[in-house]
């Protein structure tokens, strides 16, 4: 299965924790205000970008929070936060 999949300004990426947990994002370019949803299990949520930055970007809503750069971030769900890198 790609780690990437592209549609017009829809991508999905896969990713994976430290523990191997498996994480899928879809960044939405489309709207005003970029947009990622994040699906954790059976935790969805979708995220406003509140920062940009060349390769950098950090999306936030109610206490989830995203942190990407490159290939690899960092998910705060609540009060746990993991290390992901793309799969």
């Amino acid at each position: 299965m790609p780690k990437s999949e592209k549609n017009g300004n829809v991508t999905l990426q896969k990713f994976k924790t430290a523990d191997g947990a498996p994480i899928e994002i879809v960044f939405d370019t489309n709207t005003k205000l970029p947009t990622a949803t994040v699906t954790k299990g059976d935790f969805k949520s979708t995220l406003k970008q509140t920062e940009a930055w060349a390769k950098c970007a950090e999306y936030e809503k109610d206490g989830t929070k995203l942190r990407m750069q490159d290939n690899k971030g960092t998910l705060k769900i609540n009060d746990e936060k993991f290390e992901i890198t793309l799969q």
